[in-house]
């Protein structure tokens, strides 16, 4: 029994001259390829019909790419972002830059799936952006950020654009904040700055020296700054010695300082999609340390003194906040103890800082 017959003779292939492979049944050149055109399998003879684009469920308006609501045949891509926020003492400003471009990306994302006006500035870059490869490709695009993780200075910023992705606040009044109170002068312990300007005078021939190392990069700034670049480290050399020099109350202050512009700001809406969780890990280092047991084979298990520590935190898909503001300030500051320069971080600490400012700290 012929097989083809199973098959209805305006969609049976047609064979080639003494073989038996089956040819597609290719539109003619200037016509179009019919609906039931498919892809034959040389094996069964049989035909598949190619596979239909579901209808995109959901997707709101798209008026560049003139689309009438939902319902539409569109596809919807997602660019999900995990970051690892780097730290070290002398990034703080530059992690801050990085973190504040991730969230104008994503508010120009979130905007342009709204369909709101775009805005000024880098956000607007990104909007064309955004806007140009739906055009070309057809699709819907969107760039969320869900997962952040840092440490030190990334850890801080971290923080920083976490609240603001889940709570809608802006990260602008950041950026004044760190260019004008994280200074070696406003964060040197009151207690640990030189009493006087007499005060260790011995002590300036070292700060001559480091700042002789980079005499090429001291002699290419302005007048202006050069002399305060000076005088910032003349006082910090002569600052107090065989302690960390940075005030611990003194920098939980400012990350306090920070929570609360940010709460000042403008918010806008949340900028993940509903029910989409916001993930956060900053890494810390317990000074003391806690007994961990290992698994071995010989000996069976051994105890081990881990320092390690993750502080997790996740606003489980719902609009607020990551978490209470004083456990955020606590993780930026555990994970900002940087050895030599901030004393270790304690809990006391925070709660002396926090009377001092009459806040509350509900879940302590």
């Amino acid at each position: 029994m012929d097989r083809r017959r199973r098959v209805p003779a305006r969609l049976r292939p047609r064979l080639s001259h003494g073989g038996d492979r089956p040819q597609l049944p290719f539109a003619p050149p200037g016509r179009a390829a019919r609906p039931d055109h498919g892809v034959a399998r040389p094996d069964r003879h049989r035909l598949r019909r190619p596979r239909q684009r579901r209808r995109a469920q959901d997707v709101g308006p798209s008026a560049h790419l003139g689309d009438a609501g939902r319902g539409t045949l569109m596809r919807e891509k997602e660019l999900r972002l995990a970051l690892v926020c780097y730290g070290g003492i002398s990034l703080a400003v530059y992690m801050h830059g990085i973190t504040k471009e991730v969230w104008r990306m994503v508010r120009a994302s979130r905007a342009a799936h709204a369909g709101e006006p775009p805005a000024d500035g880098t956000q607007g870059v990104y909007r064309e952006l955004i806007e140009e490869m739906e055009a070309l490709a057809g699709i819907r695009f969107r760039v969320l950020a869900d997962i952040i993780a840092g440490a030190s200075a990334g850890g801080i910023n971290g923080i920083f654009l976490a609240q603001a992705i889940t709570t809608g606040q802006s990260l602008e009044p950041l950026t004044d904040l760190w260019l004008t109170s994280a200074d070696v002068e406003a964060l040197i312990d009151p207690e640990a700055a030189p009493a006087s300007r007499f005060s260790k005078m011995w002590a300036l021939p070292l700060a001559w020296v480091a700042a002789g190392r980079s005499a090429d990069s001291v002699a290419a700034l302005d007048d202006a700054t050069r002399d305060e670049v000076r005088t910032k480290l003349s006082h910090f050399v002569r600052s107090r010695w065989f302690e960390p020099p940075f005030g611990g109350a003194t920098f939980t202050g400012l990350l306090l300082d920070a929570f609360d512009a940010m709460a000042r700001s403008e918010a806008g809406p949340r900028l993940l999609p509903d029910s989409q969780p916001l993930d956060l890990f900053v890494t810390c280092t317990d000074f003391t340390g806690h007994p961990e047991r290992l698994k071995l084979n010989s000996p069976p298990e051994v105890l081990e003194t881990e320092h390690r520590i993750v502080l997790g935190f996740s606003d489980h898909g719902a609009t607020g906040t990551i978490g209470a503001i004083p456990e955020l300030a606590f993780a930026a500051r555990a994970t900002s103890s940087f050895p030599g320069a901030f004393p270790p971080f304690t809990v006391g600490e925070l709660d002396g800082v926090l009377a001092e400012r009459d806040v509350a700290w509900p879940g302590r």
